[in-house]
């Protein structure tokens, strides 16, 4: 059996056109933890909101000719693994026949004009499509663009920080539950996941322990919907139908209308 690769999703990314409304509807109507604050660079504006296990980044590129020319945004672009050491878990993916990219490190000055490295990324391809990315996502302890550095706090640390100082969320979510990753190819995208090291469970593969991956048949590969966990799912419909948000829904999932998504799609689960 394969051993796995990665520990964690570190975030997933949403293109957008504009930072608000998303930034403004996750934060302030939904209450999630800012994890990253806004930031307007002349690249992109982009924010980090907390999931409980994993980030979602909010990414409004100056460009968008990385994406193929008939994408529309929002788009759910792909996610980011955090690997156990990311030599070795190159190396374990490349023994079982899946390509990863050669690493790619990006520096920025400290304060006193040190480089320092944020982040190193290798891009998998056999994951990926022309508007799907999945990627490893290596960051640095003391990454000069990070808030938490900045806070002078290890990473975990500052999480633990941002979620304990947030108030209640108004869904009660408790983190992200499952990836749905559309493929006009199920079985083959599932067979190179196995290769991986996925093992199935219940219908799904556990791309880590608390979150699962969903692959649906579809016209391209895609992440195609997220769902999270919340802790009262009754709660949860009865806050959405108060609010004018709720969409039909079956008794094990309840499904979000909200036009700040534009299309994008979240549900929820117990």
């Amino acid at each position: 059996m394969t051993p796995m690769a990665w520990r964690a999703v570190d975030h997933v990314m949403l293109r957008l056109d504009a930072l608000e409304p998303l930034h403004g509807f996750f934060a302030d109507v939904l209450g999630l933890p800012v994890t990253w604050p806004a930031r307007n660079e002349s690249f992109a504006s982009y924010s980090w909101i907390g999931l409980g296990n994993t980030h979602l980044e909010l990414w409004a590129a100056t460009s968008n000719s990385d994406l193929p020319a008939e994408t529309r945004l929002p788009l759910l672009h792909g996610f980011a693994l955090t690997p156990l050491c990311l030599e070795t878990s190159m190396a374990t993916l490349r023994q079982v026949g899946i390509t990863c990219n050669s690493p790619r490190t990006w520096h920025s000055p400290t304060a006193d004009g040190v480089e320092r490295v944020n982040f190193t990324n290798a891009v998998i391809p056999d994951l990926c499509g022309p508007a799907c990315c999945v990627f490893f996502c290596d960051w640095s302890d003391d990454a000069p663009i990070a808030p938490w550095s900045a806070a002078g706090l290890p990473r975990r640390e500052w999480d633990k920080a941002v979620h304990c100082n947030a108030k209640e969320n108004l869904l009660g979510i408790l983190g992200l539950s499952d990836i749905v990753l559309a493929s006009p190819d199920p079985r083959r995208a599932a067979a190179t996941w196995r290769k991986a090291g996925l093992q199935w469970d219940e219908g799904a593969l556990l791309l880590t322990q608390d979150i699962r991956l969903r692959i649906v048949e579809g016209p391209v590969l895609c992440v195609e919907s997220l769902a999270l966990r919340v802790r009262d799912l009754a709660r949860t419909r009865s806050l959405l139908r108060q609010h004018g948000r709720l969409m039909p829904t079956t008794d094990d999932e309840v499904w979000m209308k909200a036009p700040e998504m534009a299309g994008l799609h979240l549900r929820f689960l117990q």
